[in-house]
């Protein structure tokens, strides 16, 4: 099937030969879901309306995000959907081709690099790793009371450099974490901690993680981070939270390198 013009190919997802398994029926505005085969890759494609989902439709709503919301929903739905049981290499939004023609000669183009990035991520899986503050004391310790001015500006620059030092120290145990869980992952990465606005929470985030996990290793890593959750817990106060498994959205280009960035779920 070729696009006629009444419709623009939105390209989810790359899986090698016929691997994609049993595909979802609809994805993005439950439009239907299908393979487009490129030698030795399948597509995984929805054909959409260019009136909704073309590059005009991008360019005035990609910021607005009511319009964008249900869009990312349904192409992560897709891929969530193809994780479960299959390896599958997901492509970020916007992913908008005219016709099959332009998807093949792209994808066709950039062969050699996809298959090296779905060997890097074969059976394995990403899971996404949050430390927040649990609990912190914030009253004030009691103190004598200040004979005079200098007394009491000593006594304020003793309670500020306490309450420093404690920050550094859950700095140091968010890191133990992401190193602990760092070593049962093939490759993991520090994004950029949420603010509460996006997290959704009243406690601080003090790490933001993913983590390349293989398939049959995923009882260990979730067992190390239940060990991890009780160190930090009991040490500082902190939480350590796992959510997955997820498409490896943060290992679509081949490192084993961390890196710093906003990406993942």
């Amino acid at each position: 099937m070729t696009s006629n013009g009444d419709s623009v190919l939105h390209a989810y997802g790359v899986v090698e030969g016929a691997g994609a398994g049993d595909l979802p029926l609809t994805g993005i505005g439950q439009t239907p879901v299908r393979l487009v085969e490129v030698g030795d890759l399948s597509i995984i494609v929805g054909d959409l309306p260019p009136s909704e989902y073309g590059e005009a439709a991008w360019a005035e709503h990609a910021q607005d995000p009511a319009w964008l919301e249900p869009v990312a929903r349904g192409h992560h739905d897709v891929l969530q959907t193809l994780v479960e049981d299959a390896d599958v290499l997901p492509l970020r939004l916007p992913g908008i081709y005219p016709d099959e023609q332009t998807l093949s000669d792209a994808f066709t183009s950039a062969h050699d690099d996809l298959i090296e990035r779905l060997c890097f991520v074969s059976g394995h899986r990403e899971w996404s790793v949050h430390v927040f503050l649990e609990s912190e004391d914030t009253g004030e310790p009691e103190t004598a009371t200040p004979a005079s001015g200098r007394d009491y500006l000593l006594m304020r620059k003793q309670q500020v450099e306490q309450k420093g030092s404690s920050q550094q120290e859950r700095q140091v145990l968010a890191i133990e974490v992401y190193e602990g869980l760092n070593r049962t992952s093939r490759a993991s990465v520090v994004n950029l901690v949420q603010d509460r606005a996006l997290s959704g929470r009243t406690e601080p985030m003090l790490l933001n993680s993913a983590h390349l996990v293989a398939r049959d290793e995923e009882q260990d890593f979730l067992a190390v981070a239940v060990d991890l959750d009780h160190y930090v817990g009991a040490t500082g106060g902190l939480r350590v939270e796992v959510s997955g498994p997820w498409p490896p959205y943060n290992f679509t280009h081949v490192s084993d390198e961390p890196r710093m960035d906003g990406g993942g779920p």
